[in-house]
């Protein structure tokens, strides 16, 4: 498949809708105001965001591999995308949080500090979610919920290399097998251990789906079909919503309905591509409004917060972390492909 081919026009602007949907819908829950439903919620978000880097991990891993040492180019990029923004941005939550916690800076810097610095720098948020005296009355203390999906992101990583190999056309039934046994680990594991249900294992058949999208070139190939088929499953699931035996085969659809009605705004937004800063920063941010205006019922003001110091934040973030690790990541590996 050529390049222009494999891109996947709309990618970028359904990223970006993508998280904000994200970020309505845990607004929505961190406040109280509303509960979202159906597939405006984070679940459907976050699934179709692995769908999409399942699709972008076949295109940019596909131009590397051919180097001898393109897998380690390719872990370099990786790491430098991923950890050190989440680092820099650990190191700031840790640091302006300390201006919510109702504990004095001796007592905020303690062990409990240090074992959050630990996990969530190694992305192994779940054993520890909170900073001392931070959020304590809000309705959830977690200081960012969102980076449970970067774990499962950087798995995926680790794993790639021996995936790519299974796509290539005389072993595509293998990846076909571990897509099957993903959607069965999910269904079976759903209802008795939801948590366990949403690991790697659960979530890899969403990746698996972009990646046999780009190998396929469905996106191209009987593209009306596929882009009717997304919007009726789109308002049925708006209507009645959705069953999680359904998403295997409905979130991709609708995806790919999503990319072909935002593909004119790709060119616009593909060099400004601010989905990722967006859903790594909006979660502390909702907690410092819900902390500072919501628990007060200041509502408008609140919402008002969030947009502004959200999208200021995000342009920050973004210009002098995320773009700058990028560019670290691509000069280090290109080191590896001369």
């Amino acid at each position: 498949m050529d390049n222009k081919a494999a891109y996947l026009l709309g990618g970028t602007p359904a990223r970006l809708l993508l998280s904000l949907i994200v970020v309505a819908s845990h607004l929505g829950s961190l406040t109280g105001l509303y509960r979202n439903k159906f597939l405006f919620d984070a679940d459907f978000a976050v699934s179709c965001f692995f769908v999409l880097s399942g699709f972008a991990m076949m295109h940019s891993y596909g131009k590397l591999q051919a180097h001898i040492h393109g897998w380690k180019a390719f872990y370099i990029q990786r790491f430098f995308r991923i950890m050190l923004p989440v680092w820099v941005l650990v190191a700031l939550q840790v640091v302006l949080l300390f201006a919510v916690s109702v504990l004095p800076l001796s007592q905020y810097l303690n062990g409990t500090t240090g074992k959050y610095v630990l996990a969530n720098a190694s992305l192994l948020n779940f054993l520890q979610q909170s900073l001392p005296g931070v959020f304590e009355n809000n309705g959830s203390a977690v200081v960012n919920g969102s980076l449970w999906t970067l774990k499962i992101e950087m798995c995926f990583y680790a794993a790639f290399p021996l995936l790519f190999l299974l796509a290539k056309p005389k072993r595509i039934v293998w990846l076909w097998l571990l897509w099957a046994l993903s959607v069965a680990y999910r269904l079976l594991l759903h209802q008795s251990h939801p948590v366990m249900s949403y690991q790697l294992p659960g979530q890899l058949y969403f990746f698996i789906s972009g990646m046999l999208l780009y190998h396929y070139g469905w996106h191209q190939q009987c593209r009306k079909w596929i882009i009717a088929i997304g919007w009726l499953w789109f308002l049925k699931n708006c209507l009645w919503g959705y069953d999680i035996a359904e998403t295997p085969v409905a979130f991709p659809f609708i995806l790919l309905a999503f990319c072909h009605v935002l593909q004119r705004a790709d060119g616009l937004l593909k060099k400004h591509d601010y989905s990722f800063t967006v859903y790594m920063l909006h979660w502390p941010i909702i907690q410092v409004a819900v902390h500072v205006f919501f628990n007060d019922g200041q509502t408008i003001a609140g919402v008002v917060f969030v947009a502004i110091v959200l999208a200021v934040s995000s342009w920050l973030f973004k210009t002098q972390v995320e773009d700058k690790a990028m560019q670290m990541g691509k000069v280090l590996s290109h080191r590896f492909l001369q």
